[in-house]
């Protein structure tokens, strides 16, 4: 599950928040350190009702995400592991199939993995993702004039882990 924690302005309506699901796959190279790189990727998908019931118009949103990260893993103990990231990378988002617009995000992630043998686990991670976007000449009559233009996003991820 994942959660659109920004404002979402649509043709009459402005909405404060929304759920929707997201995929997500992320690659890590650690060193004995702790200290590594990585490369993360996450799509977003929510659909949003419009206000015109009689044309039952939707808005269906897509984000996308895609950066290298800065990653530091750490063993609490032999089994258990903590893990967080900060990434800066390409985003963008699409409306509707007819409308993308591409900018820059940041990503955090902070989570913690269960290995059950030296190369399988499972794990649980929270994100924050934050893209902008070039502001649209036609967003002043609904958006503040310091407000940026752009999304938030909250998600919690669940999944296998392979460990090289």
């Amino acid at each position: 599950p994942s959660w659109l924690v920004s404002k979402y302005y649509a043709p009459k309506r402005v909405y404060n928040s929304k759920a929707g699901w997201e995929g997500s796959f992320s690659y890590e190279h650690v060193w004995k350190k702790g200290y590594g790189f990585g490369i993360d990727m996450s799509l977003f998908r929510t659909v949003f009702e419009g206000e015109d019931l009689y044309t039952n118009a939707k808005y269906d949103l897509m984000l996308f995400y895609l950066g290298p990260s800065f990653v530091i893993n750490a063993k609490i103990t032999k089994k258990w592991q903590y893990n967080t990231a900060i990434g800066l990378g390409y985003a963008s988002y699409n409306e509707n199939g007819d409308y993308t617009e591409g900018g820059v995000g940041v990503m955090l992630r902070a989570g913690i993995d269960y290995c059950f043998s030296k190369h399988f686990g499972v794990g649980v991670d929270m994100n924050l993702q934050s893209a902008v976007f070039k502001r649209p000449d036609n967003v002043d009559k609904y958006m503040e004039p310091n407000e940026r233009y752009g999304f938030e996003r909250l998600n919690i991820l669940a999944g296998l882990r392979y460990f090289f």
